[in-house]
This record gives C-alpha cells, structure tokens and sequence, in this order.
C-alpha cells in the first residue's frame, strides 16, 4: 500500500456521493491531489469501486456527459468495472475511506452512516453543494 502522507489527499481513498458538477469537480480534484475516489451516486444508486478499481479523470468525464445529457449514472460505459448497488447511497458500502464527501444534496450523511464511515477509518468527512 503506498504511503499516505499526513495532512495531504496523496494516497487517500475518498469516498464521494452524487455524480453532478459539485461531485463531478470534487472527484477531479481529489485525483489531481493524489486521492483514489471509490464511489459515485444519483437518485438511483451508487457505484463503488472494489479491490483496486478506482475513478479515472477519463471516467469522470464521461460520467459528466451522461449527466448532461439528463441521464442516470447506469448509461456510464464503464459501470460494470464497480459494484453497482439500486437505490443506495455509497457510505456503508465503500469499506474503508480516509475522506468522505457528500455532495448530492443537504445533510445526507445519517447517524448510521456516519457511525459506519468512522468505524471504517473516515477521518474527514466535508458536504459540498452547488450554491444559488
């Protein structure tokens, strides 16, 4: 496993839920800082990576042209790469996350997945949105 460097997203694996512009632009900047981003969601359900499968920059652009066209996160191309899981958010699925980073809508981390992401060694958890 490659070292994490304390204080930094190098290294980290971060979870994240939505698959808009806030999503979108958090998982890029994730794996521009060197984080490995393992999940995505919509109002449908979520992706998670398993094993070493993770996002790639090239994986979230083309996520970002389904959601433009007003299409659901299973017309991804690459979705069979991760575990797709219907009507479900990521949290108590993505296993271990250093980061987790809700940015589907408001307050939607619950008592039972927040106890679970911190169980799971979440250190960090940031709700991102779009503001109006």
């Amino acid at each position: 496993m490659k070292y994490a460097k304390k204080g930094s997203f190098a290294g980290k694996r971060v979870a994240i839920s939505g698959s808009g512009n806030v999503a979108q632009y958090a998982a890029l900047k994730c794996i521009e800082l060197g984080a490995t981003v393992v999940s995505l969601s919509d109002s449908r359900g979520c992706l998670v990576a398993e094993g070493d499968t993770h996002f790639t920059p090239e994986q979230i652009e083309e996520i970002a042209t389904v959601k433009l066209a007003r299409k659901p996160l299973t017309e991804f191309s690459g979705k069979s790469a991760f575990k797709y899981i219907e009507g479900a958010r990521p949290w108590v699925h993505v296993g271990h996350v250093d980061v987790a980073l809700p940015c589907a809508t408001q307050n939607e981390v619950n008592e039972e997945e927040a106890k679970t992401l911190v169980n799971n060694g979440a250190l960090f958890i940031a709700e991102g949105s779009n503001s109006k």
